[in-house]
């Protein structure tokens, strides 16, 4: 990993390292770390908007303008984009408050 983000980050390898540490930290939330939200927090259901993101090939995702893969040679590897199916590296949800935000 620390490889291929110093490969992005133009041979940065202090920040490569740093950040494939990151993301490959195991993480976990106890009682303590969720328990001073409200559970009321959601007052009507009809003011919830939901928020979706989707990393790879969000433009082509969107747009629909591709079918399968998205990619300059003909066999497929791991250089190849998804834009759409299950293929998608990563999709961001969340929830908002249509009035408040």
């Amino acid at each position: 990993t620390a490889d291929l983000l110093g490969t992005v980050l133009n041979g940065n390898v202090q920040a490569a390292k740093i950040l494939a540490e990151e993301v490959h930290k195991d993480i976990s939330m106890d009682e303590n770390a969720t328990s001073h939200l409200s559970n009321d927090f959601i007052s009507s259901y009809s003011e919830v908007g939901i928020w979706i993101d989707p990393i790879d090939a969000t433009n082509e995702y969107i747009q629909g303008s591709y079918e399968g893969a998205v990619t300059s040679s003909t066999e497929m590897d791991e250089e190849t984009i998804w834009s759409s199916g299950l293929h998608c590296v990563t999709v961001l949800i969340g929830a908002f408050n249509l009035k408040t935000g």
